[in-house]
């Protein structure tokens, strides 16, 4: 996902999310997953999707299923050497 101009809002974004998962993993990969859901997020809300209403909680709720929970699993997010 690419955003042109929008690093600044993902910095500052996924530096207030990453704490708020921080109870559920490690720190690094807590920031790893914060960029992760933050990118997200900024792509549907720059560019909606026909198929998904993110005023619709269910909607919400198979969007988070789909794309952010895999990545929270173990061993799912890779840091690089």
């Amino acid at each position: 996902l690419a955003f042109t101009q929008m690093d600044q809002v993902l910095r500052i974004a996924s530096a207030f999310a990453a704490p708020h998962l921080a109870r559920f993993l490690d720190p690094d990969r807590a920031e790893m997953a914060a960029e992760w859901i933050v990118r997200i997020l900024l792509s549907y809300t720059s560019s909606p999707s026909p198929t998904v209403d993110t005023a619709d909680e269910d909607d919400i709720r198979s969007l988070v299923r789909a794309f952010v929970l895999p990545a929270l699993e173990p061993n799912q997010i890779q840091t690089t050497p």
